[in-house]
């Protein structure tokens, strides 16, 4: 069971503004438990703030990279490649003996 503590920032301390809601975790919390906030940043795309005595110290945050199907990440080679023999044979006549 994954458990965040959501909390709201009811004051202007360090830039933040009243009413935000974030996912934050203790230095402490964090350090125990590291692999499983990552896990769950990468998982839910959401950001995660670390705290050090209550106040926010670090962001995390996922790289956001859109995922391409085959078809899609291909596109622009689509007749573009020749090939020069088959593709099936067998090459190990380049290599020679290892």
């Amino acid at each position: 069971m994954t458990i965040v503590v959501t909390m709201v920032i009811v004051c202007l301390n360090n830039g933040l503004r009243e009413g935000w809601s974030l996912n934050t975790v203790s230095k402490g919390v964090l350090k125990a438990q590291m692999l499983k906030y990552f896990r769950q940043v990468e998982e839910t795309g959401q950001e995660l703030i670390v705290t050090d005595h209550r106040k926010p110290v670090l962001k995390i945050v996922p790289i956001k990279q859109p995922l391409l199907t085959v078809e899609e990440a291909f596109r622009g080679l689509r007749g573009k490649v020749e090939y020069l023999e088959d593709i099936n044979t067998p090459t190990t006549d380049e290599w020679g003996e290892i």
